[in-house]
């Protein structure tokens, strides 16, 4: 059977401690309910003014009594039904199936957020044992500190040259690196040999570099938490001299980007919300700007690379404006694929050699030549300046084309 189709979870019913705790509720509850009546019926007896005063003094307690009995109510939901779950980690997708994640991180002031603790968080976040390829980290630094901001380059140069590979190469399952060198979970998660520990001393010894450089970024800084601010986004993708070295065998590694959101005195902000709704936001994009670097693919292959190089700017153009155009006259969606979007530049071809066509016979009898008739009318905003010789050469990237991707019959 298909991996797809079985579940990646079992969840078993402790019957007996289910039976259990049942019974404790129900006997609990009747005596709850009795204790209500009889405050109840207290009070509806109490006749004589000099009652008043204890009356007073039951009311309170008979008020705390029903606080309390609600709060244990809510306890009992997860213990009325216990489940143990059995899972199956080799039923999980491949990682072209994965969905994409965001890991959202929020911090404001340094003072009060400790920067070496919320580096380890990021660092923990880009570690996570994920396709690289289909994580993004965001830190959202809503006071605009520059020790953030530099910290993060730290992180991200501990953990891509040290950190990462290590976590990969050695299944190390706590990826925050506090806590694994102050527990002893080095020593059991993988392998004890000498090529291990070796490593594993290494690793510490950088890591405790990492934490005097952000220290000493945290002393040699003053800490202003900024109201009044525009906004930064930054993707933190710094190379240090060592990892320049080693680029050839450099770990893939997850999205890293700094947000930090625009701020004034004379705007609302929305502390924490407009922060994450900042992040979301960002996000998106970032997530819209990756698909629109892809390229499409179907059953007969992908576009050729050519299509990538600086040289066939004017055809990308038209590529890029052919694939936004994703309906038709219908309002149903068209696949593009190669086959699509090479039948599209065929046909746009046609009309701009109709067009020369018309020009020519036009200069022919003496009329006046009209350039914009000669220029390309489907190229993409962005190559609206181009000259009118910039058709020629996306003839011959259309032929680049015909003659690279051939679609079968």
């Amino acid at each position: 059977m298909d991996n797809t189709t079985l579940p990646l979870h079992l969840s078993h019913v402790q019957k007996s401690s289910s039976i259990i705790n049942r019974s404790h509720t129900l006997l609990h509850s009747t005596a709850l309910i009795a204790l209500i009546y009889y405050r109840i019926a207290s009070f509806f007896q109490t006749t004589k003014p000099s009652d008043l005063p204890t009356t007073f003094s039951c009311l309170l307690v008979f008020t705390g009594e029903l606080i309390l009995s609600f709060i244990w109510f809510l306890g009992q939901a997860y213990r009325f039904r216990p489940v143990t779950r059995t899972v199956f980690p080799e039923r999980l997708p491949e990682n072209v199936e994965l969905p994409a994640v965001d890991v959202f991180i929020c911090t404001a002031d340094p003072s009060k957020e400790p920067t070496l603790e919320v580096m380890n968080i990021v660092i923990s976040a880009i570690a996570l044992d994920y396709p690289p390829d289909k994580l993004h980290v965001y830190l959202s630094d809503d006071g605009g500190c520059s020790v953030t901001l530099e910290a993060m380059k730290e992180a991200w140069r501990f953990a891509k040259g040290y950190w990462v590979p290590y976590c990969r190469a050695y299944g190390i399952k706590t990826r925050c690196p506090e806590a694994y060198f102050l527990g002893e979970e080095g020593n059991t998660e993988s392998s004890s040999g000498s090529e291990f520990m070796a490593d594993r001393e290494r690793v510490k010894e950088k890591y405790e570099n990492f934490k005097s450089r952000v220290t000493r970024i945290r002393q040699n800084s003053t800490i202003i938490v900024n109201r009044d601010h525009a906004a930064v986004v930054e993707v933190i993708n710094d190379v240090s001299i060592d990892e320049a070295s080693q680029e050839d065998k450099a770990e893939e590694m997850p999205l890293l980007v700094y947000v930090s959101r625009e701020k004034r005195p004379s705007l609302p902000h929305h502390f924490k919300a407009g922060a994450l709704n900042v992040l979301a936001k960002v996000a998106k994009q970032t997530w819209q700007e990756k698909k629109l670097e892809e390229v499409p693919e179907d059953s007969f292959g992908p576009l050729p690379e050519c299509l990538l190089s600086s040289s066939y700017r004017p055809l990308r153009g038209q590529i890029r404006e052919a694939r936004d155009e994703t309906t038709d006259e219908e309002g149903e969606e068209i696949e593009m694929s190669p086959r699509n979007i090479i039948a599209d530049l065929e046909e746009r071809k046609k009309k701009k050699d109709a067009a020369r066509a018309k020009t020519k016979a036009g200069s022919s009898a003496g009329g006046p030549t009209n350039q914009e008739e000669v220029a390309d009318e489907n190229l993409a905003p962005g190559d609206a300046t181009e000259s009118v010789a910039e058709g020629s050469t996306a003839e011959a990237n259309a032929a680049a084309i015909e003659a690279t991707v051939t679609p079968e019959a």
